[in-house]
């Protein structure tokens, strides 16, 4: 049984170490890092601006979704989705999807996006088939105004 619920503080550790490891999460540059900072993710888990989502089986992570909020705007756009190798296609990262576009659900986010490489296509029919449309491709383009991004 899948279980999903909020991020806690004990569970930064496990976070980071997940993500650092996929290299989809990587925008080819070899000067940023592919996944955010341990503190970053800890500041995070409590803030009201962030909303991470954690997926458990066997009381043990097994994927997670990271989405930034902004109230002003009234949009969130999702950061990362993870589901361990070994989890795939078992629907847990509809069900994580699900999950965050329900806590959304009564918020004043009106409008959620997500920018994922061309070539993801496990990614791409996980968000088409949640409702989202395709729009225009983009060029990543970044720049580190300190060290904490930089590898």
């Amino acid at each position: 049984m899948i279980l999903i619920r909020g991020a806690k503080h004990q569970d930064i550790e496990v976070l980071w170490s997940l993500g650092k490891t996929v290299a989809e999460f990587s925008v080819n540059n070899n000067e940023t890092i592919t996944f955010w900072p341990k503190d970053i993710l800890g500041k995070a888990v409590s803030s009201s601006d962030t909303l991470i989502l954690v997926a458990e089986a066997n009381q043990q992570i097994v994927g997670f979704i990271i989405a930034n909020l902004n109230v002003s705007l009234r949009k969130a756009i999702i950061e990362n989705v993870y589901v361990s190798p070994e989890n795939r296609d078992a629907g847990i990262g509809s069900k994580l999807l699900a999950e965050l576009l329900a806590n959304l659900d009564g918020t004043n986010i009106e409008y959620v996006s997500t920018l994922i490489p061309l070539d993801a296509d496990n990614a791409s029919r996980l968000y088409l088939e949640a409702g989202f449309s395709k729009g225009e491709p983009f060029l990543w383009l970044d720049k580190s105004l300190s060290d904490t991004f930089k590898q």
